[in-house]
C-alpha cells in the first residue's frame, strides 16, 4: 500500500515532527537551534547515502533517512509557526493600547461583535469580543484598521478547557473586551485583499437579501447551513444539532461543498458541457463560495481533494495518465500536508482531525463499498420488471448511504470521545433523515440566492416561502431526534494508545476484506459470464 502511495508516510512524519515540536514545547525562540539539527540531519543524510550506496539495503537505509529528514521538516516548521506565547501574554497584561487590521468576517449578534485583529508592527493577533449589549455598535468589516484602548488581557482557563493554548495554536495572545465606542475605533478602512472585500460585499448583500425572503428563525438557520454563520441561531436549536449528532451540518465542511457541488454538475452536465468544463466552472464556483465563507481548513481540505481528482480527470480524459494512477487517498495526503505546511498548528485543531479522519475512512472504505455493489449489481439480471430493477437500483444507493453514514461515524468516534466526552450511537439514523434534507435546502438555497440577482422579485418570494417549510421542517426533526432517549451517552476520553490501536485495526481490516471482497467478486463475475455465454 505505501509503495503505491508515497505521500502518506511523507505526510505522517511531517505530522510526527509538529506533534514532537509540540510535545517538546518549541516555538520560535528555538528557530536557531532547530535549524542546526536540520542542517545536521541532511548532512548526515547525504553522507550517509553515499557510504552505503553499494550495498544492497541501500534503499532501505535512504527511506529511513529520509523519513528522518521529512520528521525534522515537521520540527521546523512547527517551530517557525509558534510565537512564545508565555512571553506575549505576559505582555497583554501590561498593554493599555494596541493597533491593528481587522483579517476575518465579524459576527455580529444583538449584544456583541466577535473579530480577530492582526496586530501593527507585531506578531499574531488578538481575539475581540465587542460588547454593546447598552448602545448602538458602529459596523465592524474585514480590513478595517482599529485602535483598541483599555480591557487587553491574556485569556484564561474556562472550566476545564484550556482556551489560552486553543487561541495560541491560531497565533492568538491577548483578548480585548470592549464594551464602549471609545474604547474601540475605526481609522482606515480597505487594508485587506481585494478579492476578500469584495467577498463580504456580496456576502453583506445576500445576508440582507436573506432577511427580507426568510423567517428570523429560518434566516438564521439558513446562514448557518450555507456559510456556517451561527451568531444569531437560536441556542436552544444548536443544542438540539448537538444532542442529536447532527451538529456537523452547522458547521460548513466538505459535507456542504459536496452537495453544492453535486448540485452544480447535475446542472451544468444537464446544459451538455464536458467533464472538463464541468470541472473548470465548478472549481471557479468553489473559489467564490470560500470566499464567501471565509478559508476553513475543512473547505480547504475538500477543495483541495476535488481540486486533484478533477485535474486526474482531465489528464485522464487527454490520455496523459491512466485511471489507474488516479488514487483519492494520494490526493488526501497531499492536501493534509499542503494544509499542514501552512498551518503546522492545524493538526491539533478539532475541526482538522474529524474532518481529515472521516475522509480518510470514506476513502479506505470505497473499495468495500464498490464491491458490494458490484456484487447486488451482478444479482440482477436484464430480465427482470421494471419495478424488480428499480427495487435493486434504490437498494444499492441506500446501503450507500448507510455504508459512507456508518464509516465516517467509525473514523471520527474516538476523537469525538476524546473531545466531548460523548458517544452519539444514534448519529447514524440522524444522519440518515437530516442530511437528505439539508440537501435539499442547500439546492433550494442556492436557487434562492441567485434569484437575488433577477429583475422580477417573484421566483424569490415562492422560493423564500418554500425554504421557509423545508427550514421549520428540519428544526421540528432535529428537536424530535434529540428528545430520543439513546441518542448519546457520557464516556470517558480513550487514552492516546487505545485510539491508536483502534485506528490500526481499523485500517487492517477495511485492507483484510478488500483482498477477501476483491477475489470473491472476481469469483462471482467470471461465473456469471460463464453462464450467459
Amino acid at each position: 500500500m505505501l509503495r503505491h502511495r508515497p505521500l502518506m508516510p511523507v505526510v505522517s512524519s511531517f505530522a510526527l515532527g509538529i506533534w514532537a515540536a509540540r510535545l517538546l514545547q518549541l516555538d520560535f525562540l528555538d528557530s536557531t537551534w532547530i535549524l542546526w539539527v536540520l542542517a545536521g540531519v541532511v548532512s548526515v543524510s547525504l553522507l550517509g547515502g553515499f557510504l552505503v550506496r553499494r550495498f544492497s539495503w541501500h534503499g532501505f537505509v535512504m527511506t529511513g533517512l529520509l523519513i528522518v529528514l521529512i520528521f525534522t521538516f515537521g520540527l521546523v516548521r512547527y517551530t517557525q509557526q509558534r510565537l512564545p506565547i508565555s512571553i506575549y501574554q505576559q505582555k497583554a497584561n501590561y498593554t493599555d493600547e494596541i493597533q491593528g487590521v481587522i483579517v476575518n468576517y465579524p459576527k455580529q449578534s444583538d449584544t456583541r461583535t466577535r473579530f480577530v485583529m492582526k496586530a501593527d508592527h507585531d506578531h499574531g493577533s488578538i481575539q475581540v469580543f465587542y460588547q454593546h449589549e447598552a448602545h448602538d455598535p458602529a459596523t465592524f468589516n474585514y480590513g478595517d484598521r482599529i485602535v483598541l484602548r483599555g480591557r487587553i488581557q491574556a485569556p484564561t482557563w474556562i472550566n476545564d478547557f484550556n482556551y489560552p493554548e486553543y487561541l495560541a495554536a491560531r497565533g492568538i495572545w491577548a483578548v480585548a473586551r470592549p464594551n464602549a465606542p471609545k474604547q474601540i475605533q475605526q481609522i482606515e478602512s480597505n487594508q485587506g485583499h481585494p478579492w476578500l472585500h469584495w467577498a463580504q460585499q456580496q456576502r453583506n448583500f445576500l445576508f440582507e437579501q436573506i432577511d427580507i425572503y426568510l423567517t428570523e428563525a429560518g434566516s438564521s438557520m439558513f446562514k448557518a447551513l450555507l456559510f456556517g454563520e451561527r451568531a444569531l441561531l437560536d441556542s436552544e436549536l444548536e443544542d438540539n444539532f448537538r444532542n442529536a449528532g447532527v451538529a456537523h451540518v452547522l458547521a460548513v465542511s466538505g459535507l456542504h461543498l459536496g452537495i453544492l457541488m453535486g448540485f452544480f454538475w447535475i446542472i451544468l452536465r444537464w446544459f451538455g458541457l464536458s467533464r472538463t468544463w464541468t470541472y473548470v466552472l465548478i472549481g471557479l464556483l468553489v473559489l467564490i463560495y470560500l470566499a464567501l465563507v471565509g478559508f476553513k481548513v475543512s473547505l480547504i481540505r475538500a477543495t483541495l481533494l476535488f481540486g486533484f481528482i478533477g485535474v486526474g480527470h482531465v489528464f485522464k480524459e487527454r490520455g496523459w495518465i491512466l485511471s489507474a494512477q488516479m488514487d483519492s487517498l494520494q490526493g488526501w495526503a497531499l492536501a493534509a500536508l499542503i494544509i499542514l505546511w501552512l498551518d503546522p498548528q492545524a493538526l491539533f485543531g478539532i475541526s482538522f482531525q474529524l474532518s481529515f479522519a472521516a475522509t480518510a475512512a470514506i476513502l479506505l472504505s470505497i473499495p468495500l463499498l464498490e464491491g458490494l455493489q458490484l456484487k447486488l449489481k451482478l444479482q440482477s439480471k436484464s430480465s427482470w420488471p421494471w419495478h424488480k430493477r428499480v427495487r435493486q437500483w434504490f437498494k444499492r444507493n441506500l446501503i450507500g448511504l448507510l455504508w459512507i453514514g456508518t464509516v465516517a461515524q467509525l473514523g471520527v468516534m474516538p476523537i469525538v470521545a476524546a473531545n466531548f466526552h460523548k458517544l452519539y450511537v444514534g448519529s447514524l439514523l440522524s444522519n440518515m433523515l437530516v442530511v437528505p434534507l439539508v440537501t435539499l435546502i442547500l439546492w433550494a438555497g442556492v436557487l434562492l440566492l441567485l434569484s437575488f440577482f433577477l429583475p422580477v422579485v417573484l421566483f424569490a418570494v415562492i422560493l423564500g416561502e418554500g425554504m421557509s417549510t423545508l427550514l421549520e421542517g428540519l428544526s421540528v426533526s432535529v428537536s424530535w431526534l434529540s428528545a430520543l432517549p439513546v441518542m448519546m451517552f457520557d464516556v470517558a476520553a480513550p487514552p492516546g494508545w487505545l485510539m491508536g490501536l483502534y485506528y490500526l485495526s481499523l485500517v487492517i481490516g477495511m485492507l483484510a476484506l478488500q483482498r477477501r471482497w476483491h477475489h470473491s467478486i472476481l469469483v462471482r463475475a467470471s461465473v456469471n459470464a460463464s453462464e450467459r455465454s
